[in-house]
């Protein structure tokens, strides 16, 4: 009879919490529609889902096509291998972001299809492609990321809507 009302207990446990979670992604996706309206833009086009989407947003930023979202990753891996011991503007070195494993491990599960970028893949390819990269995110707070690559060789401005810790989208000025 316990175990019978303790399972009972952990449903109604694990429902409330799913509650909870749907009702704080409401918000964040409600919080980066109107940050997006205010700054007059709009989704370029849907970005599958996939775990690719940083890369492929990247690929439809600077190609006009989601086709070379391999050819993105591989570039900002290719550039983190190349520059382990590279600064960031913090003073951080990249290879201090790999805490239980070496650096080419770290680089080795980042180039894997299906694996989600994060903000080393966005420094990797401002660095490798010389684009300025704006997100606009859906965090409480602070939500414009600019970064910016130490030489600039495109005037095209990379833009991505990040919707925390679940997607990257594209971005067009709306007009």
């Amino acid at each position: 009879m316990n175990t019978i009302i303790g399972m009972v207990l952990e449903v109604g446990k694990a429902k409330k919490n799913m509650e909870l979670n749907n009702a704080k992604n409401e918000l964040n996706r409600q919080r980066l529609n109107e940050r997006m309206e205010i700054l007059g833009l709009k989704e370029k086009r849907v970005i599958p889902g996939d775990g690719n989407c940083q890369f492929a947003s990247v690929s439809d930023q600077l190609f006009d096509t989601l086709e070379h979202a391999n050819l993105v990753r591989r570039r900002a891996i290719d550039w983190l291998i190349k520059n382990k011991n590279w600064r960031l503007p913090n003073g951080a070195v990249l290879s201090d972001f790999a805490h239980d494993q070496s650096w080419d491990e770290f680089c080795g599960e980042l180039g894997r299809n299906g694996i989600w970028g994060n903000h080393l893949t966005l420094v990797a390819i401002a660095e490798y492609f010389g684009s300025k990269i704006y997100v606009i995110s859906s965090v409480d707070g602070e939500y414009l990321i600019n970064i910016s690559p130490t030489i600039t060789k495109s005037q095209k401005l990379i833009l991505l809507s990040h919707y925390a810790e679940y997607h990257y989208g594209s971005l067009a000025i709306n007009k």
